[in-house]
């Protein structure tokens, strides 16, 4: 669901300390850049020599972005270990990945002795800002020895006086490597290393090759992906070669030289970035004022308010119908036969899982009153098996099973997974190998290990015991009573649905080489036959690949189906797939009660700023129906018939700026098909994302406004039905949308204008936005005599900031929360619309005061700001007689 871009943007990462400066809010400034860069203020050592770097006064930085030919030079403005670098922006394109060096010398790269050679840039790379050369290199194609020489030549300009190469290289499969050498063009000898446990220079870092195809690099004695660095001595020469052979004379492909030469610690402490100012780079930053308005975050939910849904599908406690039950297409409660049910919730993440015994109870009430009637418990496992105490004393356990008897006494049910995060040793499972496994690997093994269950040789080889380090772990949850409820969690009827594993990896874990172990060699031979070609062999997509896949689902999840039904589980029974694990929609799950599926709409991808990082994939921030990725985005899963449909993990992302269109157009979508249950991911991250002040970043309700009040119209669309089957109630262009129901409506417009969607007609005269009508009384709109409106734009967070005003790359979150200020002329078609009154509503749903309405046409007419009568942010309304 996660995963993280390999290199942090030398630039974008660190622009917390921005330098103050009058621009128009929310808008652009002038075309210049500004860093302030601390030199190194400790020594480090290497080959018995120091390097200590000092500014100078006018020192050069050459700065230039990723992939382009453009650059720019700065200039420093002081001498001393820190220093003011500025200049002008030029043609950089900061979208993309930045790299610098100091100082700023030409470099010149060549390649002699190979065909087929490509160089395709040089760098000092991510803020290492000292006297060294460092340059980012790579090859592309198989390159073959031509010649009696084989070497790469770097030429350098103008270099400083101790010049200290480094170049970091993966070794490819097939590459027997039996020396490395570095040398001058006075030939002489620099560094040379010899295959076979050798140590590099500095240490911890070491080689070894066995037999005659492999070699594996080391860091402390475990195994670092293949990436090995080659160190040289501080020298004088302007030009080195690097000289590889091998006992074939070959050079195999080579790729991702240089990618951080400061990884695992092995240097440290040459040039830090202090603080950064793009604000002086011609980006979209937003400001409080005249575009954008500071909100007041507000959690809790007055009771009786119009913000509190719970009675939209809360019927507490949960549980009091008895167990649920798949019937057909559809979920049922045993005690309430022939009544279809639907769920809609948030998932919680590890210590949200088990807040502090004094808030739970405050906790579970505000998700009741936001209309949730579901939480899924996901990334619990591994505080679960660890099961530590707080500050109280009391353990996470216990704390897990006082904040589910509140959520069951506040209508809330529950979901769970077997296994999500849980991290798992070799020493564990009986495995040779030290520390950790990686994870995605270990989810593949687990089911290799469930489907060879019945064999024998399997057990007697040690085989099972990864199946049986899931077995411990689920006896912990389904055998352990919840002492405040009294019941075990295989047989409470609260709990309606238990993921036996989440996400299985397929791909990712192939890519890490899963099939070199014995345990999945054994069972690719119970499927495939002993003589067919070995699983190294096999690539991702393959025929031979889908086929084991779909044996490993067959067999494995039937595996562990019958272990839980074996055990009384009276919890239905899925398996949790997204979009880059998903294989085929029938082999293998036939063994479960519900098809569950997870899906997103522009999911942050990399480290913070989130998905934007290099700019190379982009927000989509359209329309959630526009892109053809999304479009379909509910189709990329084969749907069986005769099972209830559920998405355990759903969201349309911050900072997407109309994720509050996504979120019901998504949900409407969805109920139009008749899907059975949506789980948003999440509403909080760990225990600190419920209350803490926080600012829109991805995924989590509690950190996004906007967000929240969207739920308004999943609550409506989806919970409570307003939606039935396809028909005309929802349509679009790529310019506009509308979801007409009896009970709600919702519209939106690109561009300002004027749309009518049912009783509802919108003018927009500022930035447009996305408008919801529901009745709250569960009459129709047009007779209700209370109503929610929310004015759903954008938000983010004050100096949030973008490369430029479609803020599809972000360079910062910001702090807080600021609305977009959009202001629209509602006009409602009511029974009787001289009988109703409009209230301005705080975000808890408290009054804040009446806004001024007429009636006009036998509509009830009056005008709504993001900008509210106090001058403060609102998005809600209350229309009521």
């Amino acid at each position: 669901m996660k995963r993280f871009a390999p290199i942090i943007a030398l630039m974008l990462l660190l622009c917390a300390c921005v330098k103050e400066k009058e621009m128009e809010e929310g808008g652009y400034s002038d075309n210049r850049i500004t860093l302030e860069l601390e030199s190194a203020r400790t020594k480090t050592q290497l080959d018995d020599s120091t390097l200590k770097i000092t500014w100078s006064a006018g020192d050069p930085l050459l700065v230039w972005s990723k992939g382009t030919p453009y650059s720019t030079t700065l200039t420093a403005e002081s001498a001393g270990n820190k220093s003011l670098f500025s200049g002008t922006q030029g043609q950089l394109d900061i979208s993309k990945e930045l790299f610098a060096i100091y100082p700023a010398s030409s470099v010149q790269m060549q390649s002699s002795g190979y065909s087929g050679v490509t160089i395709q840039n040089h760098a000092l790379q991510s803020g290492l800002l000292s006297d060294f050369g460092c340059y980012n290199v790579s090859y592309t194609g198989a390159l073959t020895k031509s010649g009696s020489d084989a070497h790469l030549s770097f030429s350098y300009a103008d270099a400083p006086a101790n010049l200290l190469p480094i170049i970091k290289f993966r070794i490819k499969d097939g590459l027997d490597v039996r020396s490395i050498t570095v040398v001058g063009l006075d030939n002489t000898d620099k560094s040379t290393h010899i295959a076979g446990n050798i140590t590099l220079t500095p240490a911890p870092l070491s080689v070894s090759v066995s037999g005659s195809d492999e070699i594996t690099i080391y860091r402390d004695g475990e195994v670092i992906n293949g990436d090995v660095y080659v160190f040289c001595s501080p020298c004088a020469a302007t030009k080195l070669k690097f000289v590889f052979t091998n006992s074939e004379d070959k050079i195999s492909e080579y790729t991702n030289f240089l990618q951080n030469p400061l990884e695992g610690g092995v240097l440290s402490d040459f040039g830090t970035i202090n603080s950064l100012s793009f604000m002086d780079a011609g980006l979209y930053v937003v400001r409080g004022g005249e575009k954008w308005a500071k909100l007041s975050q507000r959690r809790d939910i007055v009771a009786g308010s119009a913000l509190d849904f719970s009675s939209f599908a809360i019927d507490a406690p949960a549980g009091k119908y008895g167990a649920l039950k798949a019937v057909g297409n559809h979920f049922e409660f045993a005690n309430r036969a022939g009544v279809e049910q639907i769920f809609y919730g948030a998932n919680l993440t590890t210590s949200a899982c088990a807040p502090p015994k004094e808030s739970a109870p405050a906790l579970a009430q505000r998700l009741a009153r936001i209309g949730y009637n579901t939480v899924r418990l996901h990334h619990y496992d591994a505080l679960w098996a660890a099961n530590e105490n707080d500050e109280a004393g009391d353990s996470y356990r216990d704390r897990m099973d006082y904040f589910v008897n509140e959520l069951i006494k506040n209508g809330l049910y529950i979901t769970f997974d077997l296994h999500s995060a849980r991290k798992v040793t070799y020493a564990d499972l009986g495995f040779s190998g030290t520390g950790e496994m990686d994870g995605n690997v270990f989810k593949i093994l687990m089911l290799a290990s469930a489907a060879l269950s019945g064999d024998s040789k399997a057990a007697s080889s040690g085989y099972l015991n990864v199946y049986q380090n899931w077995c411990n772990f689920t006896d912990s949850i389904l055998d352990h009573t919840n002492p405040y409820t009294g019941k075990k969690y295989s047989a409470e009827p609260a709990v309606i649905m238990v993921t036996v594993l989440n996400e299985p990896p397929y791909r990712k874990a192939w890519e890490n080489r899963v099939y070199d172990y014995a345990l999945v060699q054994y069972a690719w031979s119970k499927c495939h036959g002993s003589g067919a070609m070995p699983p190294s062999s096999v690539s991702i997509g393959s025929t031979m690949w889908n086929t084991f896949v779909q044996w490993l689902q067959s067999n494995g999840y039937a595996g562990m189906v019958a272990y839980c039904n074996a055990k009384n589980c009276k919890s239905l029974l899925s398996v949790a797939y997204d979009s880059c694990c998903y294989i085929d929609g029938a082999s293998g799950l036939s063994s479960f009660d519900v098809h569950d599926s997870h899906a997103y709409v522009d999911h942050p991808s990399g480290d913070l700023p989130a998905r934007t990082i290099d700019g190379e994939n982009p927000l989509l921030n359209l329309p959630p129906y526009v892109n053809t990725s999304s479009t379909n985005w509910i189709n990329i899963f084969n749907r069986r018939s005769g099972v209830p449909h559920t998405l355990t993990e759903w969201n349309h992302c911050t900072p997407n700026a109309l994720r509050a269109l996504g979120a019901i157009h998504g949900s409407a979508f969805l109920r139009e098909r008749g899907w059975d249950g949506i789980w948003r991911f999440a509403y909080a991250q760990g225990v600190s994302n419920y209350n803490s002040e926080n600012t829109p970043n991805s995924f989590d309700v509690s950190k996004d406004e906007v967000m929240k009040a969207s739920e308004a119209g999943v609550m409506s669309f989806f919970l409570r039905g307003d939606v039935t089957a396809p028909s005309s109630q929802i349509a679009f262009t790529e310019t506009e949308f509308s979801a007409i129901t009896n009970k709600s409506v919702a519209l939106y417009k690109q561009g300002m204008g004027t749309k009518t969607a049912g009783l509802l007609t919108a003018t927009t005269s500022l930035y447009p936005a996305t408008l919801l009508v529901t009745s709250l009384d569960g009459a129709n709109l047009s007779d209700s005599g209370r109503m929610l409106l929310v004015n759903m734009t954008d938000c983010a967070g004050n100096n949030a900031t973008f490369t430029d005003e479609t803020k599809k790359v972000t360079v910062a979150y910001g702090t807080g929360q600021y609305i977009r200020i959009s202001r629209s002329d509602i006009a409602l078609s009511l029974s009787s619309p001289a009988s109703y009154k409009v209230y301005e509503l705080d975000a808890d749903g408290s009054r804040v005061s009446e806004i001024p309405a007429t009636v006009n046409n036998n509509q009830l007419c009056f005008s709504i700001s993001v900008r509210g009568t106090d001058g403060k942010a609102h998005i809600y309304y209350e229309i009521t007689k």
